[in-house]
């Protein structure tokens, strides 16, 4: 497994990566997180994509929920504060063709009602503020992706072919890059260092391409050993952002730190 979840300084993010590869007869491990490595984020399996094997079945783990499908692409929201587990079964040595993507965020008061988590004092005076448990019932809550359009507001977005090598991106004041997407060949490298630390070193069997959501407040870098692409957004730092990331305290904006924890 070559994401580092633990790198991820910055949230919401989206990662995502190859998970192909030969599998024997029996149970192979193609990926597993553990809260340890996301804490205190929320980890969403988002989407589960493997080309159809009938030799092959998929085993997924997420916390104490457990259950086996066929292969093929299947959207998946399946939330987790504490494991995930994927592993391929098979009943023949088979090569299976597989890639996950997965999105980390702030373990919002929203989130914790849908599954059902006790609340603080302090969080049930905020959930009764916003009336998150009639949005809830009423259905009036946004998905994730509806969420992170709302959240994050583009400057500008830019798709690159780049030549092999090291590519950096530089945040401003205003603004900080976020990587959208990538694409890259089959059996070369590409790394993806977020504010110094490493998040991601995918090197796929085949040729490779994902949507992500992936900021760095002071530099992104993309480094590969052959040409690949990428889709660079610059990001407005808004004040929403500053406070989610930290930047911000409780004293200088009590209302927009409440949004922030209920992810509004």
């Amino acid at each position: 497994m070559t994401l580092t979840l633990s790198a991820v300084r910055w949230t919401p993010a989206v990662l995502a990566d190859d998970l192909s590869k030969d599998v024997s007869v029996g149970t192979t491990k193609l990926a597993e997180f553990s809260s340890a490595e996301f804490k205190p984020n929320l980890l969403i399996l988002n989407e589960l994509k493997s080309t159809y094997n009938a030799s092959i079945r998929l085993d997924i783990t997420v916390g104490t929920f457990r259950f086996q499908t066929l292969t093929g692409t299947q959207k998946m929201l399946l939330r987790t504060d504490d494991f995930l587990s994927i592993k391929a079964v098979a009943t023949a040595t088979a090569s299976l063709t597989a890639s996950l993507q997965i999105i980390l965020t702030p373990f919002s008061i929203t989130d914790k009602l849908l599954m059902g988590k006790p609340l603080t004092e302090e969080e049930k005076k905020i959930a009764e503020k916003f009336d998150l448990e009639g949005e809830i019932q009423e259905g009036a809550f946004l998905t994730y992706e509806e969420i992170f359009s709302r959240i994050f507001k583009p400057i500008r977005i830019r798709s690159l072919h780049l030549e092999s090598g090291t590519h950096s991106f530089t945040a401003f004041a205003d603004r900080f890059p976020q990587l959208l997407g990538f694409e890259v060949p089959a059996g070369k490298t590409l790394k993806i260092t977020a504010d110094e630390q490493e998040v991601a070193s995918i090197t796929p069997v085949s040729d490779f391409s994902a949507s992500v959501r992936i900021s760095a407040l002071r530099k992104l870098i993309l480094e590969c050993d052959d040409t690949f692409k990428a889709t660079i957004a610059d990001i407005k730092l808004t004040r929403y952002l500053r406070m989610l990331f930290g930047l911000m305290t409780k004293e200088e904006d009590e209302e927009l730190w409440q949004r922030t924890k209920a992810l509004v």
